[in-house]
């Protein structure tokens, strides 16, 4: 399992499994995948992650009949197609964002989704 902490500079961790076994994660529920990242977690960082951890919100994308658990990645040597998709169209009036456009490093995580959405929303919209 891997963890990204305090992503975009907020308050909390996310975590994610793939392949096999992340399905049979997903077949065996909600509590099971909070049991075994918070196992992961006390076997990385000790005991204290069980009262550190205040709660746990488990998305399950796996079962959206939309996603079915899709997750963008680029091919060895494509990570620049990251910026060109980003790139605005029409004449700036039309800006893609995402975790699948993002290329500060967060590419398919959360935080990579909000940076590209704040980054499309400040081209769009002037600061005040």
């Amino acid at each position: 399992m891997v963890f990204s902490a305090w992503p975009t500079g907020r308050n909390f961790l996310s975590g994610w499994v793939g392949g096999n076994f992340a399905w049979e994660l997903n077949r065996a529920g909600a509590g099971a995948i909070e049991d075994f990242a918070r196992s992961e977690l006390r076997r990385s960082l000790g005991n204290r992650t069980d009262t550190a951890l205040q709660f746990a919100l488990i998305t399950q994308w796996g079962n959206d009949p939309h996603y079915q658990g899709a997750y963008a990645y680029a091919h060895p040597g494509m990570v620049a197609a990251r910026s060109r998709l980003a790139t605005p169209l029409g004449d700036g009036q039309l800006l893609l964002a995402g975790e699948a456009y993002n290329s500060d490093g967060l590419a398919g995580t959360l935080a990579g989704a909000w940076n590209s959405g704040q980054r499309a929303a400040e081209a769009v919209i002037p600061a005040r």
